[in-house]
């Protein structure tokens, strides 16, 4: 018997067929068969493998018996849901396994669970993310960045990349510089369903400084006088800009940086200033004006150059020179008895009586009235053949003139130092005086401008014959030599030494021959020094090193004296640099340094020789430290500057 349809009944009946005896028999009763459902196998889901969030996928599967649907389930999945075959994802940081059954059928029961069967869920990529803000930001006010865009619940995270002038703090934007650039961007963080997103388009912030609240006002300088200057100062305004200064409308002044100048006393002088801006800050507004008090200069007393004599019934000129400026010079006979003045006629009243003519020169824009000239004799003769009473008939003689004063050096060293090859100049009004002196060590040229001294001061050079009789008495500094000085002086007419400062200033010029310039010498090494009376003081100069070997030193000096060549031996070298030779013996000066550097300048083996306390103490470069002992307990920190020694090779 077979079943063809479980679903279905069965009822089965019987009859026996009949044989040679019996005829067929009735039929039999029914009977009932009961009909059963067979089992099915497993089946198994057999997609989909990955499914990413925002789309669906197909669920499938195949096995189990009959004809009965598929039925599936997510089960405990934590990120996918099943509509049917539909799978959606739900959480793509979560689960998704599939299972299925099949349906039973009229022949089959339903099947048991598949196997779970993993789905992989995808994260799904973000649209595209745009800043939105801050389009300016200040320096005093930072300000709040903001994106739009992007997919999800993921936080916009900000970038200032590779900007100059900003930067930002999870949303802060602060500017950092303003003069430099600000270009932000932004991305989406991920969440459980996207990636993160990509970045956005670069957007510009414009960057702002901040106004300066603080007034800016000029300080200085208060007064100024023609021919000197004066530094412009100023305080106020915000940050770390540079002052900036103006003369404006003046017509007594001009300013050039900080550096305030006269050019007419007489006129007004207002200066105003603002800051400038810098990384944080604009420029400032202009402070209010300044009003700088200018005066006038006092002027030197002029000199009366004239007439040197007058004959009755004739008259002469008065002449001067000095003073300062464009006013004209103004003359006295003051209590002369003998002649008298108008204008610049000098005329004879009494050939017996004196005269003695003063000047001073008016003052102008720039400078005071000068004071009055010392009094200038001037000789007065009778007529022609008439003489005078008391000269025997011959008129009065001209004075001889007064023996030029003695060539002496400072106070404090008077009579040490012999001078050699003195020269001497006048200077005056229309031109440079130029003076030169010459000793073995080298020549010294000074040039004197027109101005810097009344007409008729003489300008003296002498140079020094005994450097080292000198410098006992005007000693260098300890480990310094001297190598060369000269004396400049200016006499006035008077014979008077004249020690005040000049202006403008002299150009001193000292030519050391290549001769008298040490070995290794380099112009760090030397410098160009006035005495003060008590000690050398260095003065800026131009030290320029000719293809033979010499050198020439030049500076500016605004006033006289002695004047000298300073050479100090650089650290680690000798002065004269030891004899190479094998077997000499050099004796030289150590320009100081510790013994790394004494043995550099050395060999190994040479042997450096010095007395202390009437005995010799020696130094072997390379010897081992008990030979050397002795030596290095008198130097423990290497052998002070400008020790002598005697080098043995």
């Amino acid at each position: 018997m077979t079943v063809t349809a479980a679903a279905g009944t069965c009822v089965l009946t019987a009859v026996r067929l009949s044989d040679a005896i019996y005829e067929q028999s009735a039929s039999s009763a029914d009977f009932t068969v009961n009909l059963h459902r067979a089992n099915q196998l497993t089946p198994t889901v057999t997609g989909p493998t990955s499914v990413t969030f925002g789309t669906t996928g197909v669920a499938t599967a195949s096995g189990g018996s009959g004809t009965g649907a598929y039925i599936f389930s997510t089960g405990a999945s934590t990120g996918c849901s099943v509509a049917g075959t539909t799978v959606t994802v739900t959480n793509a940081s979560g689960t998704c396994a599939l299972t299925a059954v099949r349906l039973g059928d009229t022949n089959y029961n339903s099947s048991p669970a598949s196997p779970a069967f993993t789905v992989t869920l995808v994260k799904a990529n973000q649209a595209a993310v745009t800043v939105i803000a801050p389009s300016t930001v200040s320096t005093a006010t930072p300000r709040t960045a903001v994106a739009s865009g992007g997919s999800g619940t993921g936080a916009y995270v900000f970038s200032a990349g590779a900007s100059t002038g900003c930067s930002v703090s999870v949303t802060t934007v602060i500017v950092t510089d303003a003069n430099g650039t600000c270009t932000i961007t932004a991305t989406r963080a991920a969440d459980g369903n996207y990636l993160v997103s990509a970045a956005s388009a670069p957007f510009a912030v414009t960057l702002l400084r901040e106004s300066q609240t603080t007034a800016v006002v000029v300080t200085g300088p208060v007064d100024l006088t023609f021919g000197a200057t004066g530094t412009a100062t100023a305080t106020g305004g915000n940050g770390t800009g540079a002052y900036l200064f103006g003369h404006g409308t003046s017509t007594g002044c001009t300013i050039t940086g900080t550096t305030v100048t006269v050019t007419n006393a007489s006129g007004t002088c207002v200066l105003i200033a603002i800051r400038l801006g810098d990384a944080t800050y604009n420029v400032s507004a202009s402070s209010p004006d300044f009003t700088v008090s200018l005066a006038k200069a006092n002027q030197t007393a002029p000199i009366v150059t004239g007439p040197a004599s007058v004959t009755v019934g004739t008259t002469g000129t008065a002449s001067a020179s000095g003073g300062q400026g464009t006013g004209g010079y103004v003359f006295s006979a003051g209590a002369s008895t003998g002649c008298s003045v108008s204008g610049t006629t000098v005329t004879v009243i009494s050939a017996s009586g004196t005269c003695a003519l003063t000047a001073g020169r008016a003052g102008d824009d720039n400078y005071n009235p000068s004071p009055l000239s010392t009094a200038f004799v001037v000789t007065l003769s009778g007529a022609a053949g008439g003489g005078v009473p008391g000269t025997g008939g011959g008129g009065t003689p001209t004075p001889a003139p007064a023996p030029a004063p003695e060539f002496v050096l400072e106070q404090g060293i008077i009579g040490l130092v012999a001078l050699i090859d003195v020269e001497s100049k006048l200077t005056s009004l229309t031109g440079t005086t130029s003076v030169s002196s010459t000793s073995t060590q080298g020549t010294v040229t000074v040039n004197v401008p027109a101005g810097a001294f009344p007409a008729g001061t003489t300008i003296r050079v002498g140079a020094a014959a005994n450097l080292a009789a000198l410098s006992e008495g005007a000693p260098p500094p300890d480990g310094v030599d001297l190598l060369a000085a000269f004396h400049v002086e200016a006499l006035s007419a008077s014979g008077t030494e004249i020690t005040a400062e000049f202006a403008p200033p002299a150009t001193l010029s000292l030519r050391l021959e290549a001769s008298s310039v040490p070995a290794g010498a380099t112009p760090s090494t030397l410098s160009l020094a006035l005495w003060d009376g008590s000690e050398w003081a260095t003065t800026p100069s131009t030290i320029m090193v000719g293809v033979d070997g010499s050198l020439t030193i030049t500076t500016l000096v605004t006033h006289f004296g002695l004047v000298s060549v300073l050479y100090q031996p650089p650290l680690g070298q000798f002065s004269p640099i030891p004899n190479p030779t094998a077997g000499a013996v050099t004796l030289t000066i150590w320009g100081g340094g510790d013994y790394a550097m004494l043995d550099a300048a050395l060999t190994v083996g040479d042997s450096i020789w010095i007395t202390f306390g009437g005995r010799w103490v020696v130094y072997i470069v390379g010897a081992p430290p008990f030979v050397n002992a002795s030596f290095i307990a008198l130097y423990p920190d290497g052998l002070p500057d400008g020790t002598p020694v005697i080098i043995s090779r």
